[in-house]
């Protein structure tokens, strides 16, 4: 599908630091194009002729009439909370329209993976720095305090796991690139990133005897990483003559727990109705703007209606476990679900996007079956045209001024991401 060509462009814009000037900073731009590619595809898919039906179950319409409802009453930070989890419904029912099997869309994962290993190349040089300097400068392109392209490390590493098989070129960059993704956690610290993929990998590793040899060959090349990234603080200590622990043996939770814990009183005044999406960016929360924990969001800003996503998305991952999809997609979407236990990888623009591409690429593997007998059955377009058509209404009346506002930026509060960078901020300000 040639619309696939759009969400590549998109990732590696982000990927490789392309700033188009639009909007003042990389964040508020990325946000942006976000909001757009769903746009720009959504109505690609409109306009496609395609006569698939779906069933629809009655608490499906129910569900989405509650939202509509519930938006309907909403203040801004429930608005665009609401336009983000429409946002990556939209992705993902397109992104799994695609022919993962088309030769473009295939060189398209293939590049996107290059890139990524790409960026990783420039550590060597942040290794020179640390060393001479005594500080770790941010080896992403888009430079900036947010980690945000740990949590996209995760899905593109099992993307090249999967692909490896199909592709020489990825097979024969495969070492390379589990050694510079390893180096880019360690040096970032990115404990939650490496945790979601060392517990799949041992899973992998248990479960799965035709991969053991492939798991064992990236716990080397993972363990070379962390060798070496302890080699430069040995190398660091023994020239300046001072003892500096290694970055990513940190104790501190982030103050995750606190943001959880507060998180949950405020959520046990109104449980049934939750605290509302982006409370914490609302009230501006000293530790935060989100609370780090996707599934903990659902339950105490979304409230009933949280816990019954949850349910649904319960339902289709176990049938995605007892289906015959590749083991190694599974052990894909296992790990950024643990990674969103403790990341804001369904906050961050690319990592959302590059996460639900994952998602919608393991699932389009599975077979569905429509029950053609049932008074239920509809159209896709049907189901997807209401949905889409609130996506545009609230993005225009809510987030359009924002779009068109060429050179603004988030101000208000301080730099810490929920919808914007500034995660306090309404609105994008002109910047002088």
């Amino acid at each position: 599908m040639g619309i696939s060509i759009f969400v590549f462009l998109y990732l590696v814009v982000v990927l490789l630091g392309f700033h188009l000037g639009w909007v003042a900073n990389p964040y508020d731009e990325s946000r942006v194009l976000q909001i757009i590619l769903a746009l720009v595809l959504g109505l690609f898919y409109l306009f496609k002729k395609e006569k698939k039906e779906v069933t629809v179950d009655k608490t499906l319409l129910f569900f989405f009439i509650l939202i509509a409802l519930w938006c309907a009453v909403g203040n801004w930070f429930q608005v665009v909370d609401l336009i983000l989890w429409l946002n990556l419904g939209l992705l993902f029912f397109i992104f799994n329209k695609f022919d993962f099997h088309s030769e473009v869309t295939r060189n398209s994962l293939i590049l996107l993976i290059i890139f990524a290993l790409f960026i990783h190349l420039f550590i060597p040089l942040v290794f020179y720095e640390f060393i001479v300097n005594g500080k770790f400068y941010s080896w992403q392109m888009n430079s900036s305090s947010i980690r945000i392209l740990n949590s996209v490390i995760v899905p593109i590493f099992w993307l090249s796991f999967f692909v490896k098989r199909l592709n020489k070129y990825i097979n024969i960059l495969y070492p390379f690139i589990c050694y510079f993704f390893g180096l880019g956690l360690f040096v970032d610290g990115a404990r939650s990133a490496l945790l979601s993929l060392i517990i799949p990998l041992v899973l992998l590793f248990i479960l799965n005897q035709e991969y053991r040899k492939e798991v064992s060959k990236t716990f080397i090349w993972l363990f070379f990483a962390f060798i070496t990234y302890q080699s430069i603080y040995y190398i660091y200590n023994f020239i300046h003559e001072i003892e500096r622990s290694l970055n990513i043996a940190r104790y501190s939770s982030s103050h995750r727990s606190e943001m959880w814990t507060f998180m949950f009183e405020q959520w046990k005044k109104n449980p049934l109705l939750g605290t509302g999406g982006g409370y914490l960016a609302q009230i501006q929360y000293q530790y935060g703007h989100h609370i780090h924990n996707v599934y903990l969001r659902l339950v105490f800003e979304w409230g009933i209606l949280g816990i019954i996503a949850l349910v649904w998305l319960g339902y289709h991952f176990m049938r995605l476990l007892k289906s015959s999809v590749d083991v190694v997609l599974k052990m894909g979407v296992l790990s950024i679900a643990i990674d969103a236990m403790f990341s804001g990888n369904f906050i961050y623009p690319v990592s959302q996007v590059i996460c639900v591409l994952f998602i919608a690429l393991t699932f389009s593997q599975m077979k569905t079956q429509v029950a053609t007998n049932s008074k239920y059955v509809i159209k896709e377009k049907y189901l997807f045209l209401p949905i889409f058509i609130l996506y545009c209404l609230l993005v225009i009346t809510h987030l359009g001024s924002d779009i068109i506002c060429v050179g603004c930026g988030s101000a208000e509060g301080r730099a810490a991401p929920f919808f914007w960078e500034h995660g306090g901020s309404t609105k994008l300000e002109r910047v002088v």
